[in-house]
């Protein structure tokens, strides 16, 4: 089932001494409360993507947090599962903005989490205006298990599998549907394939792109992207959604090059996955230096002012 829009806010066990986080759905659904600060706004007064998505990341955190305890070593997580050298990292994520925040504006965004299989979790994420009278995002993503000392994927221990059933909602909770679009890899650059592409080449990771647990962060690869974007289509267009697909990790110090398509494709009678009629969409792809390494691969959804 899809979340009923509230028109109150989340009442519930309080997960915060302030009040300013809540559990509701039987502790399932985890609800916290933001301001959107000046420095996370663009010109316009309003929240940019990269706000969104750490605001996003912001809540799903303290709800590991509230859940299973700051392990002070890294984002909160799964105390058992550190021990079994086990980590979820984040494989795909969808989301879609219908209005984005302003500047002072109060924001409240509920988050909740199932195991999918032996090998995979989802997350997803509602964001609404305070009152929770307005929809403003929702998203949904896919965690892959990776063992930390192998880097290959692992599986999700029975025992845990039925701990974190009872951390879930009872009946399945929906922000919104996946996108269901295999990305393609970069087109090729020479010869009779060729695909002309504009290209942002260079972009250093910097120290600040690293997060606590000494990677760097997910947002960093959105502000990569969104760099290749030439400067009068993103003036001229409101972004409306994202789609990304995670395939490797890069590290301080190396060169991050971003591509994205000369032309925007324009969505109508569902000739784009998981787009809107009428939307335009762009295709997105990171790589570094390092031996032409593959990062993302992401797709993104506009309207034009």
């Amino acid at each position: 089932r899809a979340p009923d829009e509230p028109t109150t806010p989340v009442s519930g066990d309080v997960a915060r001494g302030d009040g300013s986080a809540r559990f509701a759905e039987d502790g399932a659904v985890y609800s916290e409360d933001f301001r959107v600060r000046c420095y996370e706004c663009d010109p316009s007064r309003a929240a940019t993507l990269e706000t969104v998505m750490n605001l996003l990341q912001e809540c799903a955190v303290n709800h590991a947090v509230a859940v299973f305890g700051d392990n002070e070593g890294g984002f909160a997580t799964d105390k058992e599962m550190i021990r079994l050298n086990l980590m979820f990292v984040m494989s795909k994520m969808h989301l879609r903005i219908g209005a984005y925040p302003a500047w002072n504006n109060d924001v409240r965004c509920d988050t909740w989490f199932a195991i999918s299989g032996k090998l995979a979790a989802r997350r997803d994420w509602m964001l609404y205006s305070a009152d929770g009278a307005q929809a403003l995002a929702a998203s949904t993503s896919t965690w892959l298990l990776v063992n930390t000392e192998t880097r290959k994927l692992g599986r999700i221990p029975p025992e845990r599998i039925e701990a974190y059933k009872e951390l879930t909602p009872t009946e399945p909770l929906h922000a919104l549907d996946a996108d269901e679009e295999k990305l393609a890899p970069r087109p090729p650059q020479e010869g009779d394939d060729a695909q002309a592409l504009v290209a942002s080449l260079g972009m250093g990771v910097r120290r600040t792109d690293t997060d606590m647990n000494q990677h760097v962060n997910n947002v960093a690869y959105i502000r990569w992207l969104l760099e290749a974007v030439p400067s009068d289509y993103f003036d001229s267009h409101v972004l409306t959604g994202i789609t990304l697909e995670f395939r490797n990790e890069c590290h301080y110090g190396e060169s991050i090059n971003a591509w994205v398509t000369a032309e925007a494709t324009v969505a109508e009678g569902g000739s784009v996955t998981a787009a809107e009629e009428g939307e335009e969409v762009l295709y997105h792809w990171l790589h570094s230096d390092d031996n032409d390494k593959e990062l993302m691969r992401a797709k993104t959804f506009w309207r034009p002012r």
